[in-house]
């Protein structure tokens, strides 16, 4: 019998080498392809990657890997953050950082949800970890994303108007691009 080919809609974004695979089999040279993904910028991988390991942290030991990934990542930026959140969180018995989780979840509703949560409950620690969301592929995240610092009122921080003023320049959302205009006259 002839099962009917499902229509794969990819993009350039996307890789082919994106398998489902039994933990058991995955390798280091896969984890670090994986850590490798996390320290680019906000992407469809990047949210894959970042959920796999996830899951993969709590199967199989990767603190060296981890470890290893940390050191080579600038003290400044915001990637440092995450691989210590993911650090943390394979030496831990309990998730503790679910919001986290959804910030990066691979879903955008659910991106744009968790922002929403944050943003509701007036929780500003996560800000350096939803700053790189202002870039999010899904409009619905970008837009959350910005409301989320102007809403808590830290639109005047440098860090923020920097990420404005280059967000301005990408926009392709008429909508967002004249927000993020209104949030630099703000200033």
């Amino acid at each position: 019998m002839d099962l009917p080919q499902r229509n794969i809609i990819r993009n350039s974004d996307d890789d082919m080498n994106w398998d489902v695979i039994e933990i058991s089999n995955v390798t280091n040279k896969i984890i670090n392809n994986l850590l490798e993904n996390l320290k680019q910028d906000i992407s469809e991988r990047f949210f894959m990657s970042f959920e796999s390991l996830i899951k993969i942290s709590r199967k199989k030991n990767i603190t060296s890997l981890l470890e290893k990934a940390v050191k080579s990542i600038n003290n400044n930026d915001w990637h440092l953050d995450l691989f210590e959140l993911i650090l943390k969180y394979t030496n831990e018995n309990e998730n503790t950082h679910s919001l986290i989780f959804q910030l990066y979840n691979p879903d955008f509703i659910k991106r744009a949800r968790a922002i929403l949560q944050a943003e509701h409950y007036k929780i500003l620690k996560y800000a350096r970890l939803i700053l790189p969301l202002m870039d999010d592929p899904d409009d619905s995240v970008r837009w959350a994303a910005l409301n989320y610092f102007i809403n808590l009122e830290q639109i005047d921080d440098p860090k923020i108007q920097k990420k404005i003023h280059l967000r301005i320049e990408k926009e392709v959302n008429e909508t967002i691009q004249r927000k993020l205009l209104q949030a630099i006259i703000h200033d």
